[in-house]
């Protein structure tokens, strides 16, 4: 193997790992896990814990911590069985870095808001100028009939002659 191929295969799996720890999910259920009273946390624990996440969705990005070594999973006997997930110390390493961004989130996000708003502004005064409020349609210039029905169903609320173009 050549280094380069060495070199990219490491940008590569590094990219890789960078997208698995901060996705969606895996933030969330980090901090969970981590704010947990206890050493760890159960399954559904986690499930109540994090709004809109799915039963699937926790699975895979658990199974996924654990094979990364930033979780561990532990059967738990009794009644009723269960699992518990504890953050290893690899996973407590990331401590500093998620409290960096959750400040920096928390600091900005006002700014960050703003910005959307006044990025959704603009982009609606662009929708506007590209879009007359007579205007001939045909199923080419719109890409979808979804587009043209939406159209039509544009003008006729402005109450204005649809003009069909020729194909």
């Amino acid at each position: 193997m050549k280094e380069s191929d060495a070199k990219n295969n490491g940008r590569d799996f590094d990219r890789l790992l960078l997208d698995q720890i901060a996705d969606r999910w895996t933030i969330l259920v980090l901090g969970a896990i981590c704010t947990a009273e206890r050493s760890g946390m159960r399954f559904n624990a986690l499930r109540r814990e994090i709004d809109g996440i799915s039963q699937k969705t926790l699975t895979q990005c658990l199974r996924r911590l654990e094979r990364n070594g930033l979780v561990e999973r532990h059967l738990i006997d009794g009644a009723p069985p269960g699992v518990e997930y504890v953050i290893t110390v690899l996973g407590h390493t990331l401590d500093k870095p998620f409290d960096a961004l959750n400040a920096w989130t928390s600091k900005h996000a006002g700014a960050v808001r703003a910005a959307q708003a006044a990025f959704d502004a603009r982009a609606q005064v662009v929708r506007r100028q590209r879009l007359p409020s007579d205007f001939a349609v045909n199923q080419d210039e719109a890409g979808s009939t979804g587009s043209v029905r939406a159209m039509y169903a544009r003008q006729l609320r402005t109450k204005r002659p649809v003009r069909k173009t020729s194909a």
